[in-house]
């Protein structure tokens, strides 16, 4: 009886499990997102090439430079375990475009390497502040 309700409490938690990583109709498996790894992502060239991507491809939305708004957008992206950037979303609204903007440039950046945990590449969480500063 015991061995029973303990097979039976094993099947009812891998339902349980399997059922909360299913999307709709789908059966798809979504994979773990750490939010840190042994080693972190980095852009191809480190901190001063993603500068430097920033600086030639971030546009000042025209609504925003008319309402003189500026602010640090904080950009939270998924670096894939191939590399690819995914799921841009910001973490504040300052209005005028400068989310949308901030999401853009994120979602063209290049690949980045990708986190390491464990020895093996892994999909991670990456947060990056994008600044919008009129002069």
């Amino acid at each position: 009886m015991r061995k029973t309700i303990t097979l039976l409490s094993a099947a009812l938690l891998l339902a349980v499990g399997a059922s909360a990583q299913t999307s709709g109709d789908t059966a798809a498996v979504r994979p773990y997102v750490w939010t840190a790894g042994d080693r972190m992502p980095e852009f191809p060239g480190g901190m001063d090439k993603v500068s430097r991507f920033l600086a030639k491809n971030v546009r000042y939305p025209a609504a925003a430079r008319k309402a003189n708004i500026q602010g640090r957008v904080p950009v939270r992206f998924v670096v894939a375990a191939d590399g690819t950037i995914s799921n841009a979303t910001t973490l504040s609204h300052f209005g005028g475009g400068l989310e949308e903007e901030a999401v853009r440039v994120v979602n063209k950046m290049p690949k980045w390497e990708p986190a390491i945990q464990n020895g093996k590449p892994v999909a991670v969480y990456f947060t990056l502040p994008i600044s919008f500063w009129l002069e």
